[in-house]
């Protein structure tokens, strides 16, 4: 992802928090399929959100709120 995002100059970041998260249903019998499944599910969508609302920052941040991942420019301030 961060390959594609490189092309446009870009950068995404997840947090400790928004890791854990997307890790709490992993089962080692599965590999990363699950991890990929997440990350298509949730991660992908929340990007596609801020790319389309025209966020002008190089640098994109993934965390928590609500128990929902959204994505900001990193320097948000909460």
């Amino acid at each position: 992802m961060n390959e594609r995002l490189a092309r446009q100059g870009r950068h995404l970041s997840l947090s400790p928090a928004a890791i854990r998260w997307l890790q709490q249903d992993y089962d080692a019998r599965f590999g990363a399929r699950d991890l990929a499944r997440d990350f298509r599910a949730h991660v992908l969508p929340a990007l596609a959100r801020t790319m389309l609302s025209e966020v002008d920052s190089a640098h994109l941040y993934a965390d928590l709120h609500d128990n929902t991942l959204v994505i900001r420019p990193d320097n948000y301030v909460k």
